[in-house]
């Protein structure tokens, strides 16, 4: 199963390995959609791909019911991005 597997690489920090695993899982048929794209999200801004993450972010608040705090993952988002770019 890709998800786990993305989760073992994450673990071992192959972050690369491990977005391209979630990547290729199609999000409308995964049953744990939420969960998918935080990792999505938090993968994406650990490789300092800041468009994706904000492209999963913009997909996470379309599928939110109130189960994630958008305003602190929005603002942490922005913040990597924030110290990525000063530091270029």
């Amino acid at each position: 199963h890709l998800y786990r597997l993305a989760i073992v690489q994450t673990k071992i920090e192959k972050f690369s390995e491990a977005y391209k695993s979630l990547k290729s899982i199609p999000i409308e048929e995964f049953s744990n959609k939420i969960n998918l794209l935080l990792n999505l999200i938090d993968l994406s801004v650990k490789l300092n791909k800041f468009d994706e993450s904000d492209f999963y972010y913009d997909l996470l608040k379309k599928s939110n019911s109130d189960k994630v705090n958008l305003t602190n993952l929005k603002k942490t988002i922005e913040y990597n991005k924030y110290i990525y770019l000063a530091n270029q």
